[in-house]
Order: C-alpha cells, then structure tokens, then sequence
C-alpha cells in the first residue's frame, strides 16, 4: 500500500488561515442583516501578516435595491410673505435641465456616482420662475421623478440650461429684462450637507422618497454683474412626511 505523507504547516501559516476563515464567518454574518434593511454600508477585511481587520465604508451600497425619489419645487415656508430682494425683483426666469443626487458629500463634476432625479428634464428642459415658486402658495410644483439605487444621498445639484449666452433672466420693477449669470459663470446649482434636513436624505427599498427643494429668497444674494446681474441662490431641502398630500404639475 502506497503512503502519502503531506507536508507539516508551519503554526505561522495555521494561525492565518484560521484568521482568515473567521474573518469570512463575521464579515458573512454582519452582511446578512443588512442586504435587507437599505443601509448603504460596507464590510471590508484584510489579511496580513497573519493579522485579519475588518473596517466600514459609508460611502458604498451592499445591494442594488431600488427606491423611488419625487422632486418638487415648493414654497420656503419660513419666509413664504412677500419680501424684497436686493435688489427688488420681480421674476426669476431659469430653465432646469436636470436634478441629480449623490452618496458623497463633496463628489467631483465628473463623477460618475451622480444619480439624475428627473431624466425628462434632460430631453425636455423646464423655465421655472424662482421668485413665483418661493411666493405661492398654490401648492409645489412636480419637477421629477425616478427611481436609484438605495441609500444615503448627501449632495443634489440643479443643471441650468443657458439662455442667451446667460443662467437665467431676472425682471426688475421697471419691467426690464436683465441676463442673469451664476457665480464663476457655473451651469449649476449645488446643495450640500448644511442645506439638507439632516445632512442628507435616505432612499429605501421600494419606498417612495419626496422630496422639496425650496428657493430662499431671503438668503440668496443678486449683484450687478456688467450688463446683468449675478446670482448666489440658497436653497433647502426637505423630505415630505410620508402619506404627504400628493404633488400637483404645473
């Protein structure tokens, strides 16, 4: 009969796998109450040396749910009375080409981690007058809707299509027309952290998310700017209570 003799591991070598092996047991086991729960945190482990750590990402999704997300514009209701700008405004004109959201709370413009929150304004731009939104109280307006991955989101940016060379048009009480231009010529509007209810919102599985971004006419700043006036809009975000009244289109 012929013996097969295996080589002897070194108690080094036993003590990694053996390492190695319940590192995989307790990422396994931490994972599993969380693929269902929409929480968009992961588990990491490395080996070396023989030495197993386990460390966390917040910033990374552990399944691909879906939840759908709801934008409006709304009424600012701290500050829904009429009130001057500076300087008085009557209207201001932009045209919103897109609205998106990401789970980084600084993200690039090229990133490709943005999510778009209302894809039919990319085919088919919107005008919006910013000062009407912020004053009526008709009731808020539907933007956008469409369905991302689950998680915590904590960056929304606005994408304004130009008009004439400029952001937007801005109409004084004399009835004049004025090119409306954005801080560093930019195309777009950013909402960070400090501007979102909690610092960021969260999408759940097959949950629908509303959400109300409003137009604080109060904090935002307009300058002249050559031939036209510069503006430094503030905006909030909130997210509607759930079985919230539903949101009309105008």
């Amino acid at each position: 009969m012929t013996q097969v003799v295996f080589p002897s591991l070194s108690a080094g070598i036993l003590r990694a796998v053996s390492r190695a092996f319940a590192l995989t047991c307790a990422i396994a086991l931490l994972c599993l109450p969380l693929t269902d729960c929409g929480v968009d945190y992961c588990i990491q482990g490395v080996i070396n040396n023989g030495t197993a750590t386990v460390g966390g990402n917040n910033a990374c999704t552990v399944n691909n749910k879906m939840g759908n997300v709801t934008v409006q514009l709304a009424a600012d209701a701290a500050n829904s009375s009429p009130g001057p700008m500076a300087p008085n405004l009557l209207h201001l004109f932009v045209i919103v080409q897109g609205v998106e959201a990401n789970a980084d709370a600084s993200p690039a413009d090229d990133s490709p981690s943005w999510e778009e929150l209302a894809p039919e304004l990319v085919s088919q731009p919107r005008q919006i007058d910013l000062l009407e939104v912020a004053g009526n109280s008709s009731g808020p307006a539907l933007i956008g809707r469409a369905a991302i991955p689950a998680g915590a989101y904590r960056q929304i940016r606005l994408h304004l299509a130009p008009m004439d060379a400029a952001m937007g048009t801005a109409v004084t009480p004399d009835g004049i027309e004025h090119p409306l231009v954005l801080k560093d010529s930019s195309t777009h509007v950013r909402i960070g952290p400090e501007q979102i209810a909690g610092g960021f919102f969260h999408v759940l599985p097959d949950t629908e998310t509303k959400l109300s971004i409003e137009f604080n006419r109060f904090s935002s700043f307009v300058a002249p700017a050559g031939d036209g006036l510069r503006l430094e809009p503030q905006f909030t975000v909130d997210v509607a209570p759930a079985g919230s009244a539903s949101i009309s289109r105008r």
